[in-house]
C-alpha cells in the first residue's frame, strides 16, 4: 500500500492480522507493507530494497500473524542483518539472469 502525506519519519511500515482476528473472521494470515511516499520514493532504488527487505525481516518464520521487533533474541533487525539479505536478494537476481 502506499499513502500519501503522512507525518511520520518512517519510509515504511508493516501491519499484521493478529491471530485473534483472523479465527474470529476465520481467514488466513496477512500482512501489509506501507511506503510513505514522501519519504520513499525519493531514495536510490538500492535503499527501496532494503527498506523492503527490512520490513519483510519482521514477519516470523511461522506466518502467525505475529511481528518480530528489531531485538528477537539472539537475531537481530539491524543494518548487517538487511545487508545480509540485500546480498542473498541481489545474488539470486544474478543466479537467476545467468540461467
Amino acid at each position: 500500500m502506499r499513502s500519501k502525506k503522512s507525518t511520520a519519519n518512517a519510509y515504511a511500515r508493516i501491519w499484521n492480522l493478529p491471530q485473534i482476528w483472523q479465527k474470529a473472521l476465520d481467514i488466513r494470515t496477512y500482512y501489509i507493507i506501507e511506503v510513505l511516499s514522501e519519504n520513499f520514493d525519493n531514495l536510490p532504488e538500492e535503499e527501496k530494497t532494503k527498506v523492503l527487505i527490512h520490513e519483510l525481516i519482521h514477519i516470523p518464520k511461522t506466518f502467525s500473524g505475529a511481528l518480530r521487533p528489531h531485538a528477537y533474541f539472539d537475531y537481530r533487525i539491524d543494518e548487517k542483518t538487511i545487508g545480509e539479505f540485500y546480498k542473498r536478494y541481489c545474488d539470486s537476481l544474478n543466479n537467476s539472469n545467468d540461467q
